[in-house]
């Protein structure tokens, strides 16, 4: 992974470690997760169930969460930035 990538996801608020499961559960993790961080706050999800890649898209799209990251390497990286409180769709 780049560094600049490393340092990115590295500096997360927080870390989900979702790999083992499958469609939906890394989705209803990270929705979990979030609920429970501040607005702005940022996480990192490492998945490795390749149909997280469009899961976490629509799931951004939908909820107003915003995607600021994603890599993939021997897993998928995701950096998901909390929406403002305000913005709820």
């Amino acid at each position: 992974m780049k560094p600049e990538l490393d340092a990115q996801f590295a500096s997360a608020d927080q870390h989900l470690d979702a790999r083992g499961l499958q469609c939906p559960q890394p989705v209803i993790e990270c929705r979990r997760t979030l609920q429970q961080m501040l607005a702005g706050q940022s996480l990192h999800i490492i998945a490795n169930d390749p149909n997280t890649v469009l899961d976490f898209e629509v799931f951004c799209m939908r909820t107003g969460h915003q995607l600021l990251a994603s890599h993939t390497n021997t897993d998928i990286h995701f950096l998901i930035k909390k929406r403002p409180e305000q913005a709820r769709p």
